[in-house]
């Protein structure tokens, strides 16, 4: 399958991008997409990185469709960094982050690395068994259906 990689929120008209994306995959075939999730967690490092929009799992489902896919599978992904984007982004301990841009935020001790890296393999594990209800980014598998082009 295609990816679609933390793409479509950069994107100005993100249906009508999906919709010549589509045109372009097999009958059958499918693409994988990936964005942010949630407009709270919007911060200055959307902005730096040209972001025009967050995503929840149903608005990049209804994208996805009124593009011409449908949706073979949808969840979020990166929860365990949930609790933490709330605490810096909806708390006082905001200040403590300040201004600094999210490379000087993300370089962390070794020891939080490997805590990090711990929560996703273990995240990684759940995913293959179920979808997840919250995170901080959004997956969908989408398919072009198979008589959406002539023969």
């Amino acid at each position: 399958g295609d990816e679609l990689l933390d793409v479509v929120e950069h994107l100005d008209d993100d249906v009508a991008a999906l919709a010549e994306y589509g045109r372009i995959v097999r009958p059958g075939g499918e693409v994988v997409l990936t964005v942010p999730a949630y407009r709270w967690a919007w911060s200055a490092h959307d902005e730096e990185l040209g972001h025009r929009r967050r995503y929840t799992v149903p608005e990049l489902e209804r994208a996805v469709r009124l593009a011409g896919f449908e949706v073979v599978r949808s969840t979020y992904f990166h929860s365990w960094l949930v609790p933490l984007a709330l605490l810096i982004r909806r708390t006082p301990l905001r200040r403590l982050v300040g201004d600094r841009t999210q490379d000087e935020v993300s370089h962390a001790t070794p020891w939080i690395n490997r805590l990090g890296d711990l929560l996703a393999r273990v995240e990684a594990g759940l995913l293959r068994r179920m979808d997840l209800p919250f995170g901080l980014s959004v997956l969908v598998v989408a398919r072009v259906p198979e008589s959406s082009k002539p023969d």
